[in-house]
């Protein structure tokens, strides 16, 4: 990997990305034939000679329909995802660390922890509300289905296919060009920029930092995807849960002494992942 040429390294990098993006724009398109159908069949076909009407019918059923296209595209990533991930690991010595099962426990924990703390940073440093309006349509897509599919899809599905993509192929490349800082700081930039608006960059580069050092410590993409599940768990949960978003956000004392607490649950976690590490039995393929 080190010997590729920066035309190889390029296309490594954005070949994920490209295939995310080629996913959701087949899914978009078929979203969009199915809703001119069901338009047709619900209103008539006199409809579509009505073509404002029509294509605000159609778009609203692409939308009422979002997170659930949301889900289809995280499957068929994930499917396209999993076996290029085994193929990389087969042009790499394979590190297996076996790790003390609480630590598996503690980067969840982490994961949440991290959430939490940025959020707070971005909401009492004043960038939340001068950016919110940058989030809100994509606020709706993701909170716009019944709370089973949100969960699914923010909690199980975006972190698996979006750690398979950018540390299981994006970092892990990166890693073999350059110096562990480098590579997650590049990782999380990138990761940022994937979610297309710029308050969630500043979230996601943030986290991204997080994921890149789980991966780092554990050398498994599962430890990533664990913290990304805690950290969108927190995330979903402050969004869709009145008593506990109210608990935290009510007021600014509780923010600050909300986002405090994460911030030493941060420290105690990473200090007790580190020492677990430390004497973790560690094997080379």
């Amino acid at each position: 990997m080190k010997s590729d040429n920066w035309s190889k390294r390029i296309i490594n990098l954005v070949t994920p990305f490209l295939i995310y993006l080629v996913v959701a724009l087949i899914a978009q398109f078929g979203a969009s034939f199915i809703a001119g159908i069901v338009v047709i069949s619900e209103n008539g076909s006199s409809v579509s000679s009505e073509i404002n009407r029509y294509v605000d019918l159609c778009a609203q059923k692409v939308s009422d329909w979002a997170i659930y296209l949301n889900i289809v595209i995280q499957l068929v990533c994930i499917a396209i995802f999993i076996p290029m991930y085994a193929k990389d690991n087969k042009r790499f010595n394979i590190v297996h660390v076996r790790m003390n099962p609480v630590a598996y426990v503690l980067v969840f924990v982490l994961g949440m922890a991290a959430a939490l703390f940025i959020n707070g940073v971005l909401i009492l440093s004043g960038l939340y509300s001068l950016l919110v309006e940058t989030y809100t349509e994509t606020a709706e897509i993701l909170l716009s289905g019944d709370l089973i599919a949100t969960y699914i899809t923010a909690v199980i599905l975006a972190p698996v296919m979006e750690e398979l993509m950018f540390r299981g192929l994006i970092y892990k490349k990166l890693r073999t060009y350059c110096i562990f800082s480098l590579a997650a700081l590049l990782s999380s930039i990138y990761f940022g920029i994937f979610h297309m608006n710029f308050l969630q960059f500043l979230y996601a580069t943030a986290l991204g930092l997080f994921l890149a050092y789980a991966f780092e410590r554990f050398k498994s993409v599962k430890a990533a995807i664990l913290l990304h599940c805690g950290a969108n768990f927190m995330a979903t949960l402050l969004s869709t849960n009145e008593t506990i978003g109210g608990f935290v956000l009510g007021s600014e004392q509780q923010l600050i002494a909300a986002t405090f607490l994460a911030l030493l649950v941060l420290f105690a976690s990473i200090i007790i992942i580190n020492k677990f590490a430390k004497k973790a039995l560690v094997e080379v393929e």
